[in-house]
C-alpha cells in the first residue's frame, strides 16, 4: 500500500464486501451475483479436500440458495487487511456467521475469509473466496460445511457445476 488511490480502494472493498453480506442475508441473488466474476472460485470446504470448489457465479449462488434454503442468517466481516495493486486485491477478513433453520437447527462460526478482488469497468468483482473456520458452534447434527448443506437441501447440485481443486500455492494463503 502506499501508492494513489489505495485509500479509494481499501474504501470500496469494504463496501463491497458490506454489500456482499447484506445481499447474501437478504438473499438478493441477482445483487449478490453482480458482485462476482462469472467464473469465481468459491471454497467453503474449510480444508475438507472432499469437498470440491465451486468455479462459476451460477454454481455458487446454487449452493447458497440450497444451504440457506429456510433459514435466517446473518454474515459479518470485519478488521480486514489489504494488499492492493491498481487491478487486482487480496483481503483477509475476520468473520462471523450465524445461520439459523426454521426447523431450529443453527450453526454460529468464526474464521476468515481471504479474498481475490478484481476490478473492471471501475468495479470490484469477487473473483475468489476461500472460508476457514476456526471455531464452530452447534447444538443440532447438521452439515459444518456450506456445500455439504445445499447437498442435503431439496434436489441436488447438477454435474453442469465446474469443480476444481484450489491448490494453496495458486493463492499465496
Amino acid at each position: 500500500m502506499g501508492h494513489p488511490g489505495t485509500v479509494d480502494a481499501t474504501y470500496e472493498l469494504t463496501q463491497a464486501k458490506a454489500q456482499y453480506c447484506y445481499n447474501l442475508d437478504a438473499r438478493d441473488w441477482g445483487a449478490l451475483g453482480a458482485l462476482m466474476t462469472s467464473d469465481v472460485e468459491f471454497d467453503v470446504g474449510d480444508g475438507d479436500d472432499r469437498v470440491p470448489v465451486l468455479v462459476g457465479r451460477e454454481a455458487v449462488l446454487d449452493m447458497l440458495r440450497r444451504a440457506l434454503a429456510d433459514s435466517r442468517s446473518v454474515h459479518q466481516a470485519h478488521m480486514p487487511m489489504f494488499d492492493v495493486d491498481a487491478e487486482e486485491a487480496r483481503v483477509v477478513w475476520t468473520m462471523h456467521d450465524r445461520v439459523v433453520w426454521d426447523d431450529g437447527r443453527s450453526r454460529t462460526g468464526y474464521g476468515h475469509y481471504r479474498e481475490r478482488w478484481v476490478r473492471g469497468d471501475g468495479e470490484w468483482k469477487l473473483a475468489a473466496l476461500r472460508l476457514t473456520r476456526l471455531l464452530v458452534e452447534s447444538g443440532d447434527d447438521i452439515p459444518l460445511t456450506m456445500y455439504e448443506a445445499a447437498r442435503r437441501a431439496p434436489g441436488r447440485l447438477d454435474d453442469a457445476h465446474r469443480f476444481r481443486s484450489f491448490p494453496a500455492t495458486e493463492s499465496g494463503w
